[in-house]
């Protein structure tokens, strides 16, 4: 009597560090984004986020708020992105992907943030951001080179004869 065991293609693949990333990424853009301060204003002192966006008086030096609300979407895409890579971890290529999609996304506010910072003269508020700008400025910069990891090999049924 022959036994026939099927063998599921993720039941070999166990969790590794590396299948955390989406996770801790997400909670640096998301912390940073409402708990670290994002500025140092002369008069406010260290400011964060929801304190800079919520009126034009706590924004003593003009910084541009148009985008900053991304940054907690990309954070929580990462977040969502994060827990499917731990249910799943045999998506880790897609999954990659797309949080590198996220950092993009992230990262798209800094851009122009620094675009807007050389095009303006005068610009001396670059040394008063934070830590939390640069936290968050890093978790995006990281969501997009966690694509360069190395990943497990496809198998088989997905190569190219």
């Amino acid at each position: 009597m022959t036994a026939i065991t099927a063998r599921s293609d993720g039941a070999d693949r166990a969790l590794r560090p590396m299948h955390f990333i989406g996770l801790v990424l997400a909670v640096v853009l998301i912390g940073g984004y409402f708990l670290l301060p994002f500025v140092n204003q002369p008069e406010l002192g260290p400011t964060t986020i929801p304190v800079v966006i919520e009126n034009r008086s706590n924004n003593e030096f003009g910084l541009a708020t148009n985008g900053l609300s991304v940054i907690p979407l990309a954070g929580l895409a990462a977040l969502l992105l994060g827990i499917w890579f731990l249910i799943s971890p045999r998506h880790e290529r897609v999954i990659s992907i797309l949080l590198a999609a996220s950092g993009l996304t992230a990262a798209a506010y800094f851009i122009i943030f620094f675009l807007q910072y050389t095009q303006t003269e005068g610009s001396n508020y670059l040394g008063s951001m934070a830590i939390g700008f640069w936290v968050m400025l890093a978790g995006a910069v990281l969501l997009i080179a966690q694509l360069a990891l190395p990943r497990a090999a496809a198998g088989s049924d997905f190569s190219i004869r």
